[in-house]
């Protein structure tokens, strides 16, 4: 049964933990449940227009929402098949994200452990296309199953079909915003093999033997947690930046940085995308935060919001910044 609510508080939904209200909150626990609100929405029986939401944790609430904020409560991790190499799991997409990472390490899978501590639930993790030290989620998934709002169909898409890239998929584009998340399918693997090329965490690993999936996690959960603030305790919306892409032409000049040479963590790309930080090719990225620290986007008053870890910024010259780089990213404003 549908659970809604009329005239509801979202502050319990959003980690910059922002009191706005919406007219509707439905939570559903089923595909079943999710067709129903569907067919409410177009009748009018719930208002319109609809968002959904995960977590919270990639959403600015700027004012209260006039309609319906949907929120999936479809929870449960199926195993599909096995063999000695690799295990495919089907996990619902209320499935809060870290959890499933939990229970990968607990069972000895491998592929998730490096996403570890990434807020959010599952369904919002495959449109993002969640990505931390050296991983993307892209790389672990087999399948999203899909609902269209508009016409009420289910839809399963392969992973070749989602346009994954860096922190983009189809999903994320305004004509494909119809299709809401029913559930995602992993592969994992079974066999030892870890990711550990990534800087920040092979230098916290250095020196140890037999390292196992637990290592991993609770070394990228201690390499994240001194970098971010815990939402639950400082309103925040975590890490949202993704590097720009500029031409090499325009890479080195770059006017007002302190430096003409990028630290280490600038990315290339021989497609001229974004990338994370690995690979050679002819199109760099920048790392925002050392862009934005050492270059013309550098604070320069001091106000109260600000970045965490940084002097603060001033916020009227970051507004429109801020919506650039987070809209790009995948963050919603509503």
């Amino acid at each position: 049964m549908l659970n809604i609510h009329k005239d509801y508080s979202l502050l319990g939904h959003n980690t910059f933990g922002i009191d706005a209200r919406t007219a509707a909150f439905v939570e559903y626990s089923s595909e079943a449940e999710l067709l129903e609100a569907a067919r409410m929405l177009r009748e009018g029986a719930l208002p319109s227009p609809w968002l959904h939401i995960g977590g919270g944790s990639n959403l600015l609430l700027t004012r209260d929402w006039p309609g319906t904020v949907l929120h999936s409560r479809i929870t449960g991790c199926e195993t599909v098949s096995e063999n000695e190499d690799a295990v495919e799991v089907r996990v619902g997409s209320g499935v809060v994200w870290d959890d499933f990472v939990e229970m990968c390490v607990e069972r000895g899978w491998y592929g998730a452990e490096n996403l570890s501590a990434i807020p959010g639930e599952t369904g919002a993790a495959a449109v993002q296309n969640i990505g931390a030290y050296g991983v993307e989620v892209k790389d672990l998934i087999l399948e999203v199953e899909t609902l269209d709002m508009a016409s009420g169909q289910k839809k399963v898409f392969p992973a070749a079909d989602c346009g994954y890239g860096y922190r983009r998929s189809i999903f994320k584009q305004q004509d494909n915003k119809r299709f809401v998340v029913l559930s995602v399918l992993f592969r994992l693997g079974l066999r030892p093999q870890l990711n550990l090329g990534y800087k920040a965490l092979s230098e916290a690993l250095s020196g140890r033997d037999n390292i196992t999936l637990r290592d991993v996690r609770e070394t990228v959960r201690a390499v994240r947690s001194s970098k971010l603030p815990d939402p639950s305790e400082t309103g925040s919306a975590g890490s949202f930046f993704t590097n720009p892409v500029v031409s090499r032409s325009k890479f080195i000049p770059l006017p007002g940085t302190a430096s003409s040479s990028p630290p280490a963590g600038s990315s290339s790309s021989a497609d001229g995308r974004a990338a994370p930080s690995e690979g050679p090719g002819s199109i760099p990225s920048r790392p925002w935060c050392w862009s934005i620290s050492a270059g013309p986007l550098a604070p320069r008053s001091r106000p109260s919001p600000r970045l965490y870890g940084t002097p603060s910024a001033n916020v009227s010259g970051w507004s429109s910044v801020l919506r650039s780089i987070s809209c790009s990213g995948g963050a919603e404003f509503a």
